[in-house]
């Protein structure tokens, strides 16, 4: 059995120990502790540092949000001007399609057109080719009809002058037969026409007798020169030869009247030309 110093000394010991163990505890939680407060400063630190940069991100992308939608609503408004105008441009394509089919049929139709304005074209030159040569034809005849009716008409002053003759001739005639010729002469005469034609000086001295005669019949009259016998024959052949060319000039009147269209020569000119042939004959 211990004494009771020995028992205090145990139990003080025993609490001594049990003292300083919990004194190491204490020491050790609040080594712990000055640790966690430490490391909880730290981490404080750290916290609101990434705290600070968590609200600077968080306002730079509510700021960088905003303008995402500020530039979705713009966005909207380009995407609905860019609707509008992709339907005006849409309708307006429709409407320059619609325009294009009027322009080509249009330009079809204009092509047709041109076709038959060429092929009109082609006929009218084929026609005013036709037209010209016909033309020029026409004045060829035209010309050669202006020179026949000349010459008609040359024929007619001939006929005329030749009708003027005939006329003095017999006025020549009837002067000399109003003066008598002896039998001699006259049986000269006849021995000359029996012959049919006197010599070639002969004839050109009655023809000169005669022209005389024609150009101053009435002067002969009033002087009353007599007629020889030969220029009375040769005045009688030259009546002959004047009817027989005033028949040749009436055939060739006829055969041009076949020719002469009947405004340029009318039935007036050849009837007239007929006339005056008949009145040689009758006189």
């Amino acid at each position: 059995m211990q004494s009771p110093k020995q028992a205090d000394c145990d139990t003080v010991e025993y609490w001594k120990n049990l003292a300083e163990c919990y004194e190491q505890k204490v020491n050790d939680i609040q080594q712990e502790l000055d640790e966690y407060t430490e490391n909880s400063a730290q981490l404080e630190k750290e916290l609101e540092a990434s705290l600070g940069q968590v609200e600077k991100q968080n306002r730079d992308l509510e700021h960088q949000n905003q303008r995402l939608k500020n530039e979705i609503e713009m966005l909207k408004n380009k995407l609905e001007r860019s609707q509008y105008e992709t339907n005006a441009l849409e309708n307006e394509l429709q409407a320059l399609k619609i325009d294009k089919d009027k322009q080509a049929a249009y330009v079809r139709e204009l092509e047709q057109k041109n076709d038959d304005l060429e092929r009109g074209q082609r006929v009218i030159s084929e026609s005013v080719s036709c037209i010209e040569t016909m033309l020029n034809e026409a004045y060829e005849r035209n010309a050669v009809l202006e020179n026949e009716v000349d010459e008609i008409e040359n024929l007619r002053i001939k006929l005329q002058r030749a009708n003027d003759e005939a006329r003095d001739l017999k006025q020549e005639l009837k002067v000399v037969e109003r003066i008598p010729s002896s039998k001699k002469e006259e049986d000269e005469n006849e021995t000359t026409l029996t012959n049919g034609h006197l010599s070639n000086s002969t004839r050109n001295q009655v023809e000169i007798e005669t022209q005389t005669s024609i150009m101053s019949p009435q002067k002969r009259e009033i002087n009353g020169n007599a007629m020889t016998p030969s220029a009375r024959v040769s005045a009688i052949n030259l009546v002959g030869d004047l009817l027989r060319k005033v028949g040749a000039l009436e055939s060739k009147l006829a055969s041009c009247r076949g020719t002469v269209r009947p405004k340029e020569h009318s039935p007036n000119t050849t009837s007239e030309v007929n006339k005056d042939y008949r009145c040689v004959l009758k006189n």
